[in-house]
């Protein structure tokens, strides 16, 4: 039950919706238990914040400039704020009634989503290495591609826009046919030519996961491997000739 209340309280928050399903378990089971007796103050107005907290039992009075704001009861997630941008409090929040909550401090959440965006640039690596484009560059190139990539997920039959700033791969799923009327399946690449120019319009068969990435960051990684490979070929065949 804690689980599943943190998680709905992470995917319901404007700040935190975008939070992946391996983010978010990785949150959840980091966070640890807080009583509160009714009447205490949990966060003051003003305060350095450090710590997020999601309510399982109890409700809270939300307190702004000595105004009352709202009433936050089980469910509810506050404090996102301080963790997120390390800021001060921008209201108080009271215990109305005796209150079981879940906390998690700033270093642990910052290290959480720390960890995941490595995990995310290797998986990337990974799967642009299995890519029929990306398959024969070194791996310092792919990484560097990779740390621009964005994940994307599609349910079936939902529709998908194309843009030509973009190259996408697929990485799960089934096929995508285009207004063009082209198909694609896993490690192919949307709009795979770097010169396209028009936008297009899909629609899956199938959920769909693929990540994304902005064409100028393609080109531009792939132009300074060119760059220091020709540079070294340049410096190698200089020193073929002054040996000869």
């Amino acid at each position: 039950r804690a689980f599943e209340t943190i998680g709905n309280a992470l995917r319901l928050n404007t700040f935190l919706r975008n939070l992946d399903a391996t983010q978010i378990e990785k949150i959840s089971s980091a966070m640890y238990p807080v009583e509160v007796q009714a009447g205490a103050i949990i966060i003051r107005q003003g305060d350095l914040g450090s710590i997020m907290y999601v309510i399982q039992e109890g409700k809270v009075q939300v307190v702004k400039d000595n105004r009352f704001v709202r009433t936050m009861e089980e469910g509810a997630l506050f404090g996102e704020l301080a963790i997120l941008h390390h800021c001060e409090r921008t209201a108080t929040v009271r215990a109305i009634e005796s209150c079981h909550l879940w906390a998690i401090e700033r270093n642990v959440f910052h290290a959480i989503m720390m960890e995941s965006a490595r995990e995310k640039t290797m998986t990337m690596k990974r799967y642009l290495k299995w890519s029929n484009r990306f398959c024969g560059y070194p791996e310092e190139v792919l990484l560097r591609i990779a740390e621009f990539c964005t994940e994307m997920r599609y349910e079936a039959r939902e529709e998908l826009v194309v843009k030509p700033q973009y190259v996408y791969l697929v990485c799960r799923g089934s096929k995508i046919g285009t207004s063009q009327n082209i198909v694609m399946d896993a490690r192919d690449w949307i709009l795979d030519e770097l010169d396209q120019k028009s936008e297009q319009v899909g629609k899956t068969s199938d959920v769909l996961e693929s990540w994304k990435v902005e064409r100028n960051e393609v080109l531009f990684e792939l132009d300074q491997f060119y760059d220091a490979h020709k540079k070294s070929c340049d410096k190698i065949q200089l020193k073929k000739l002054r040996n000869d």
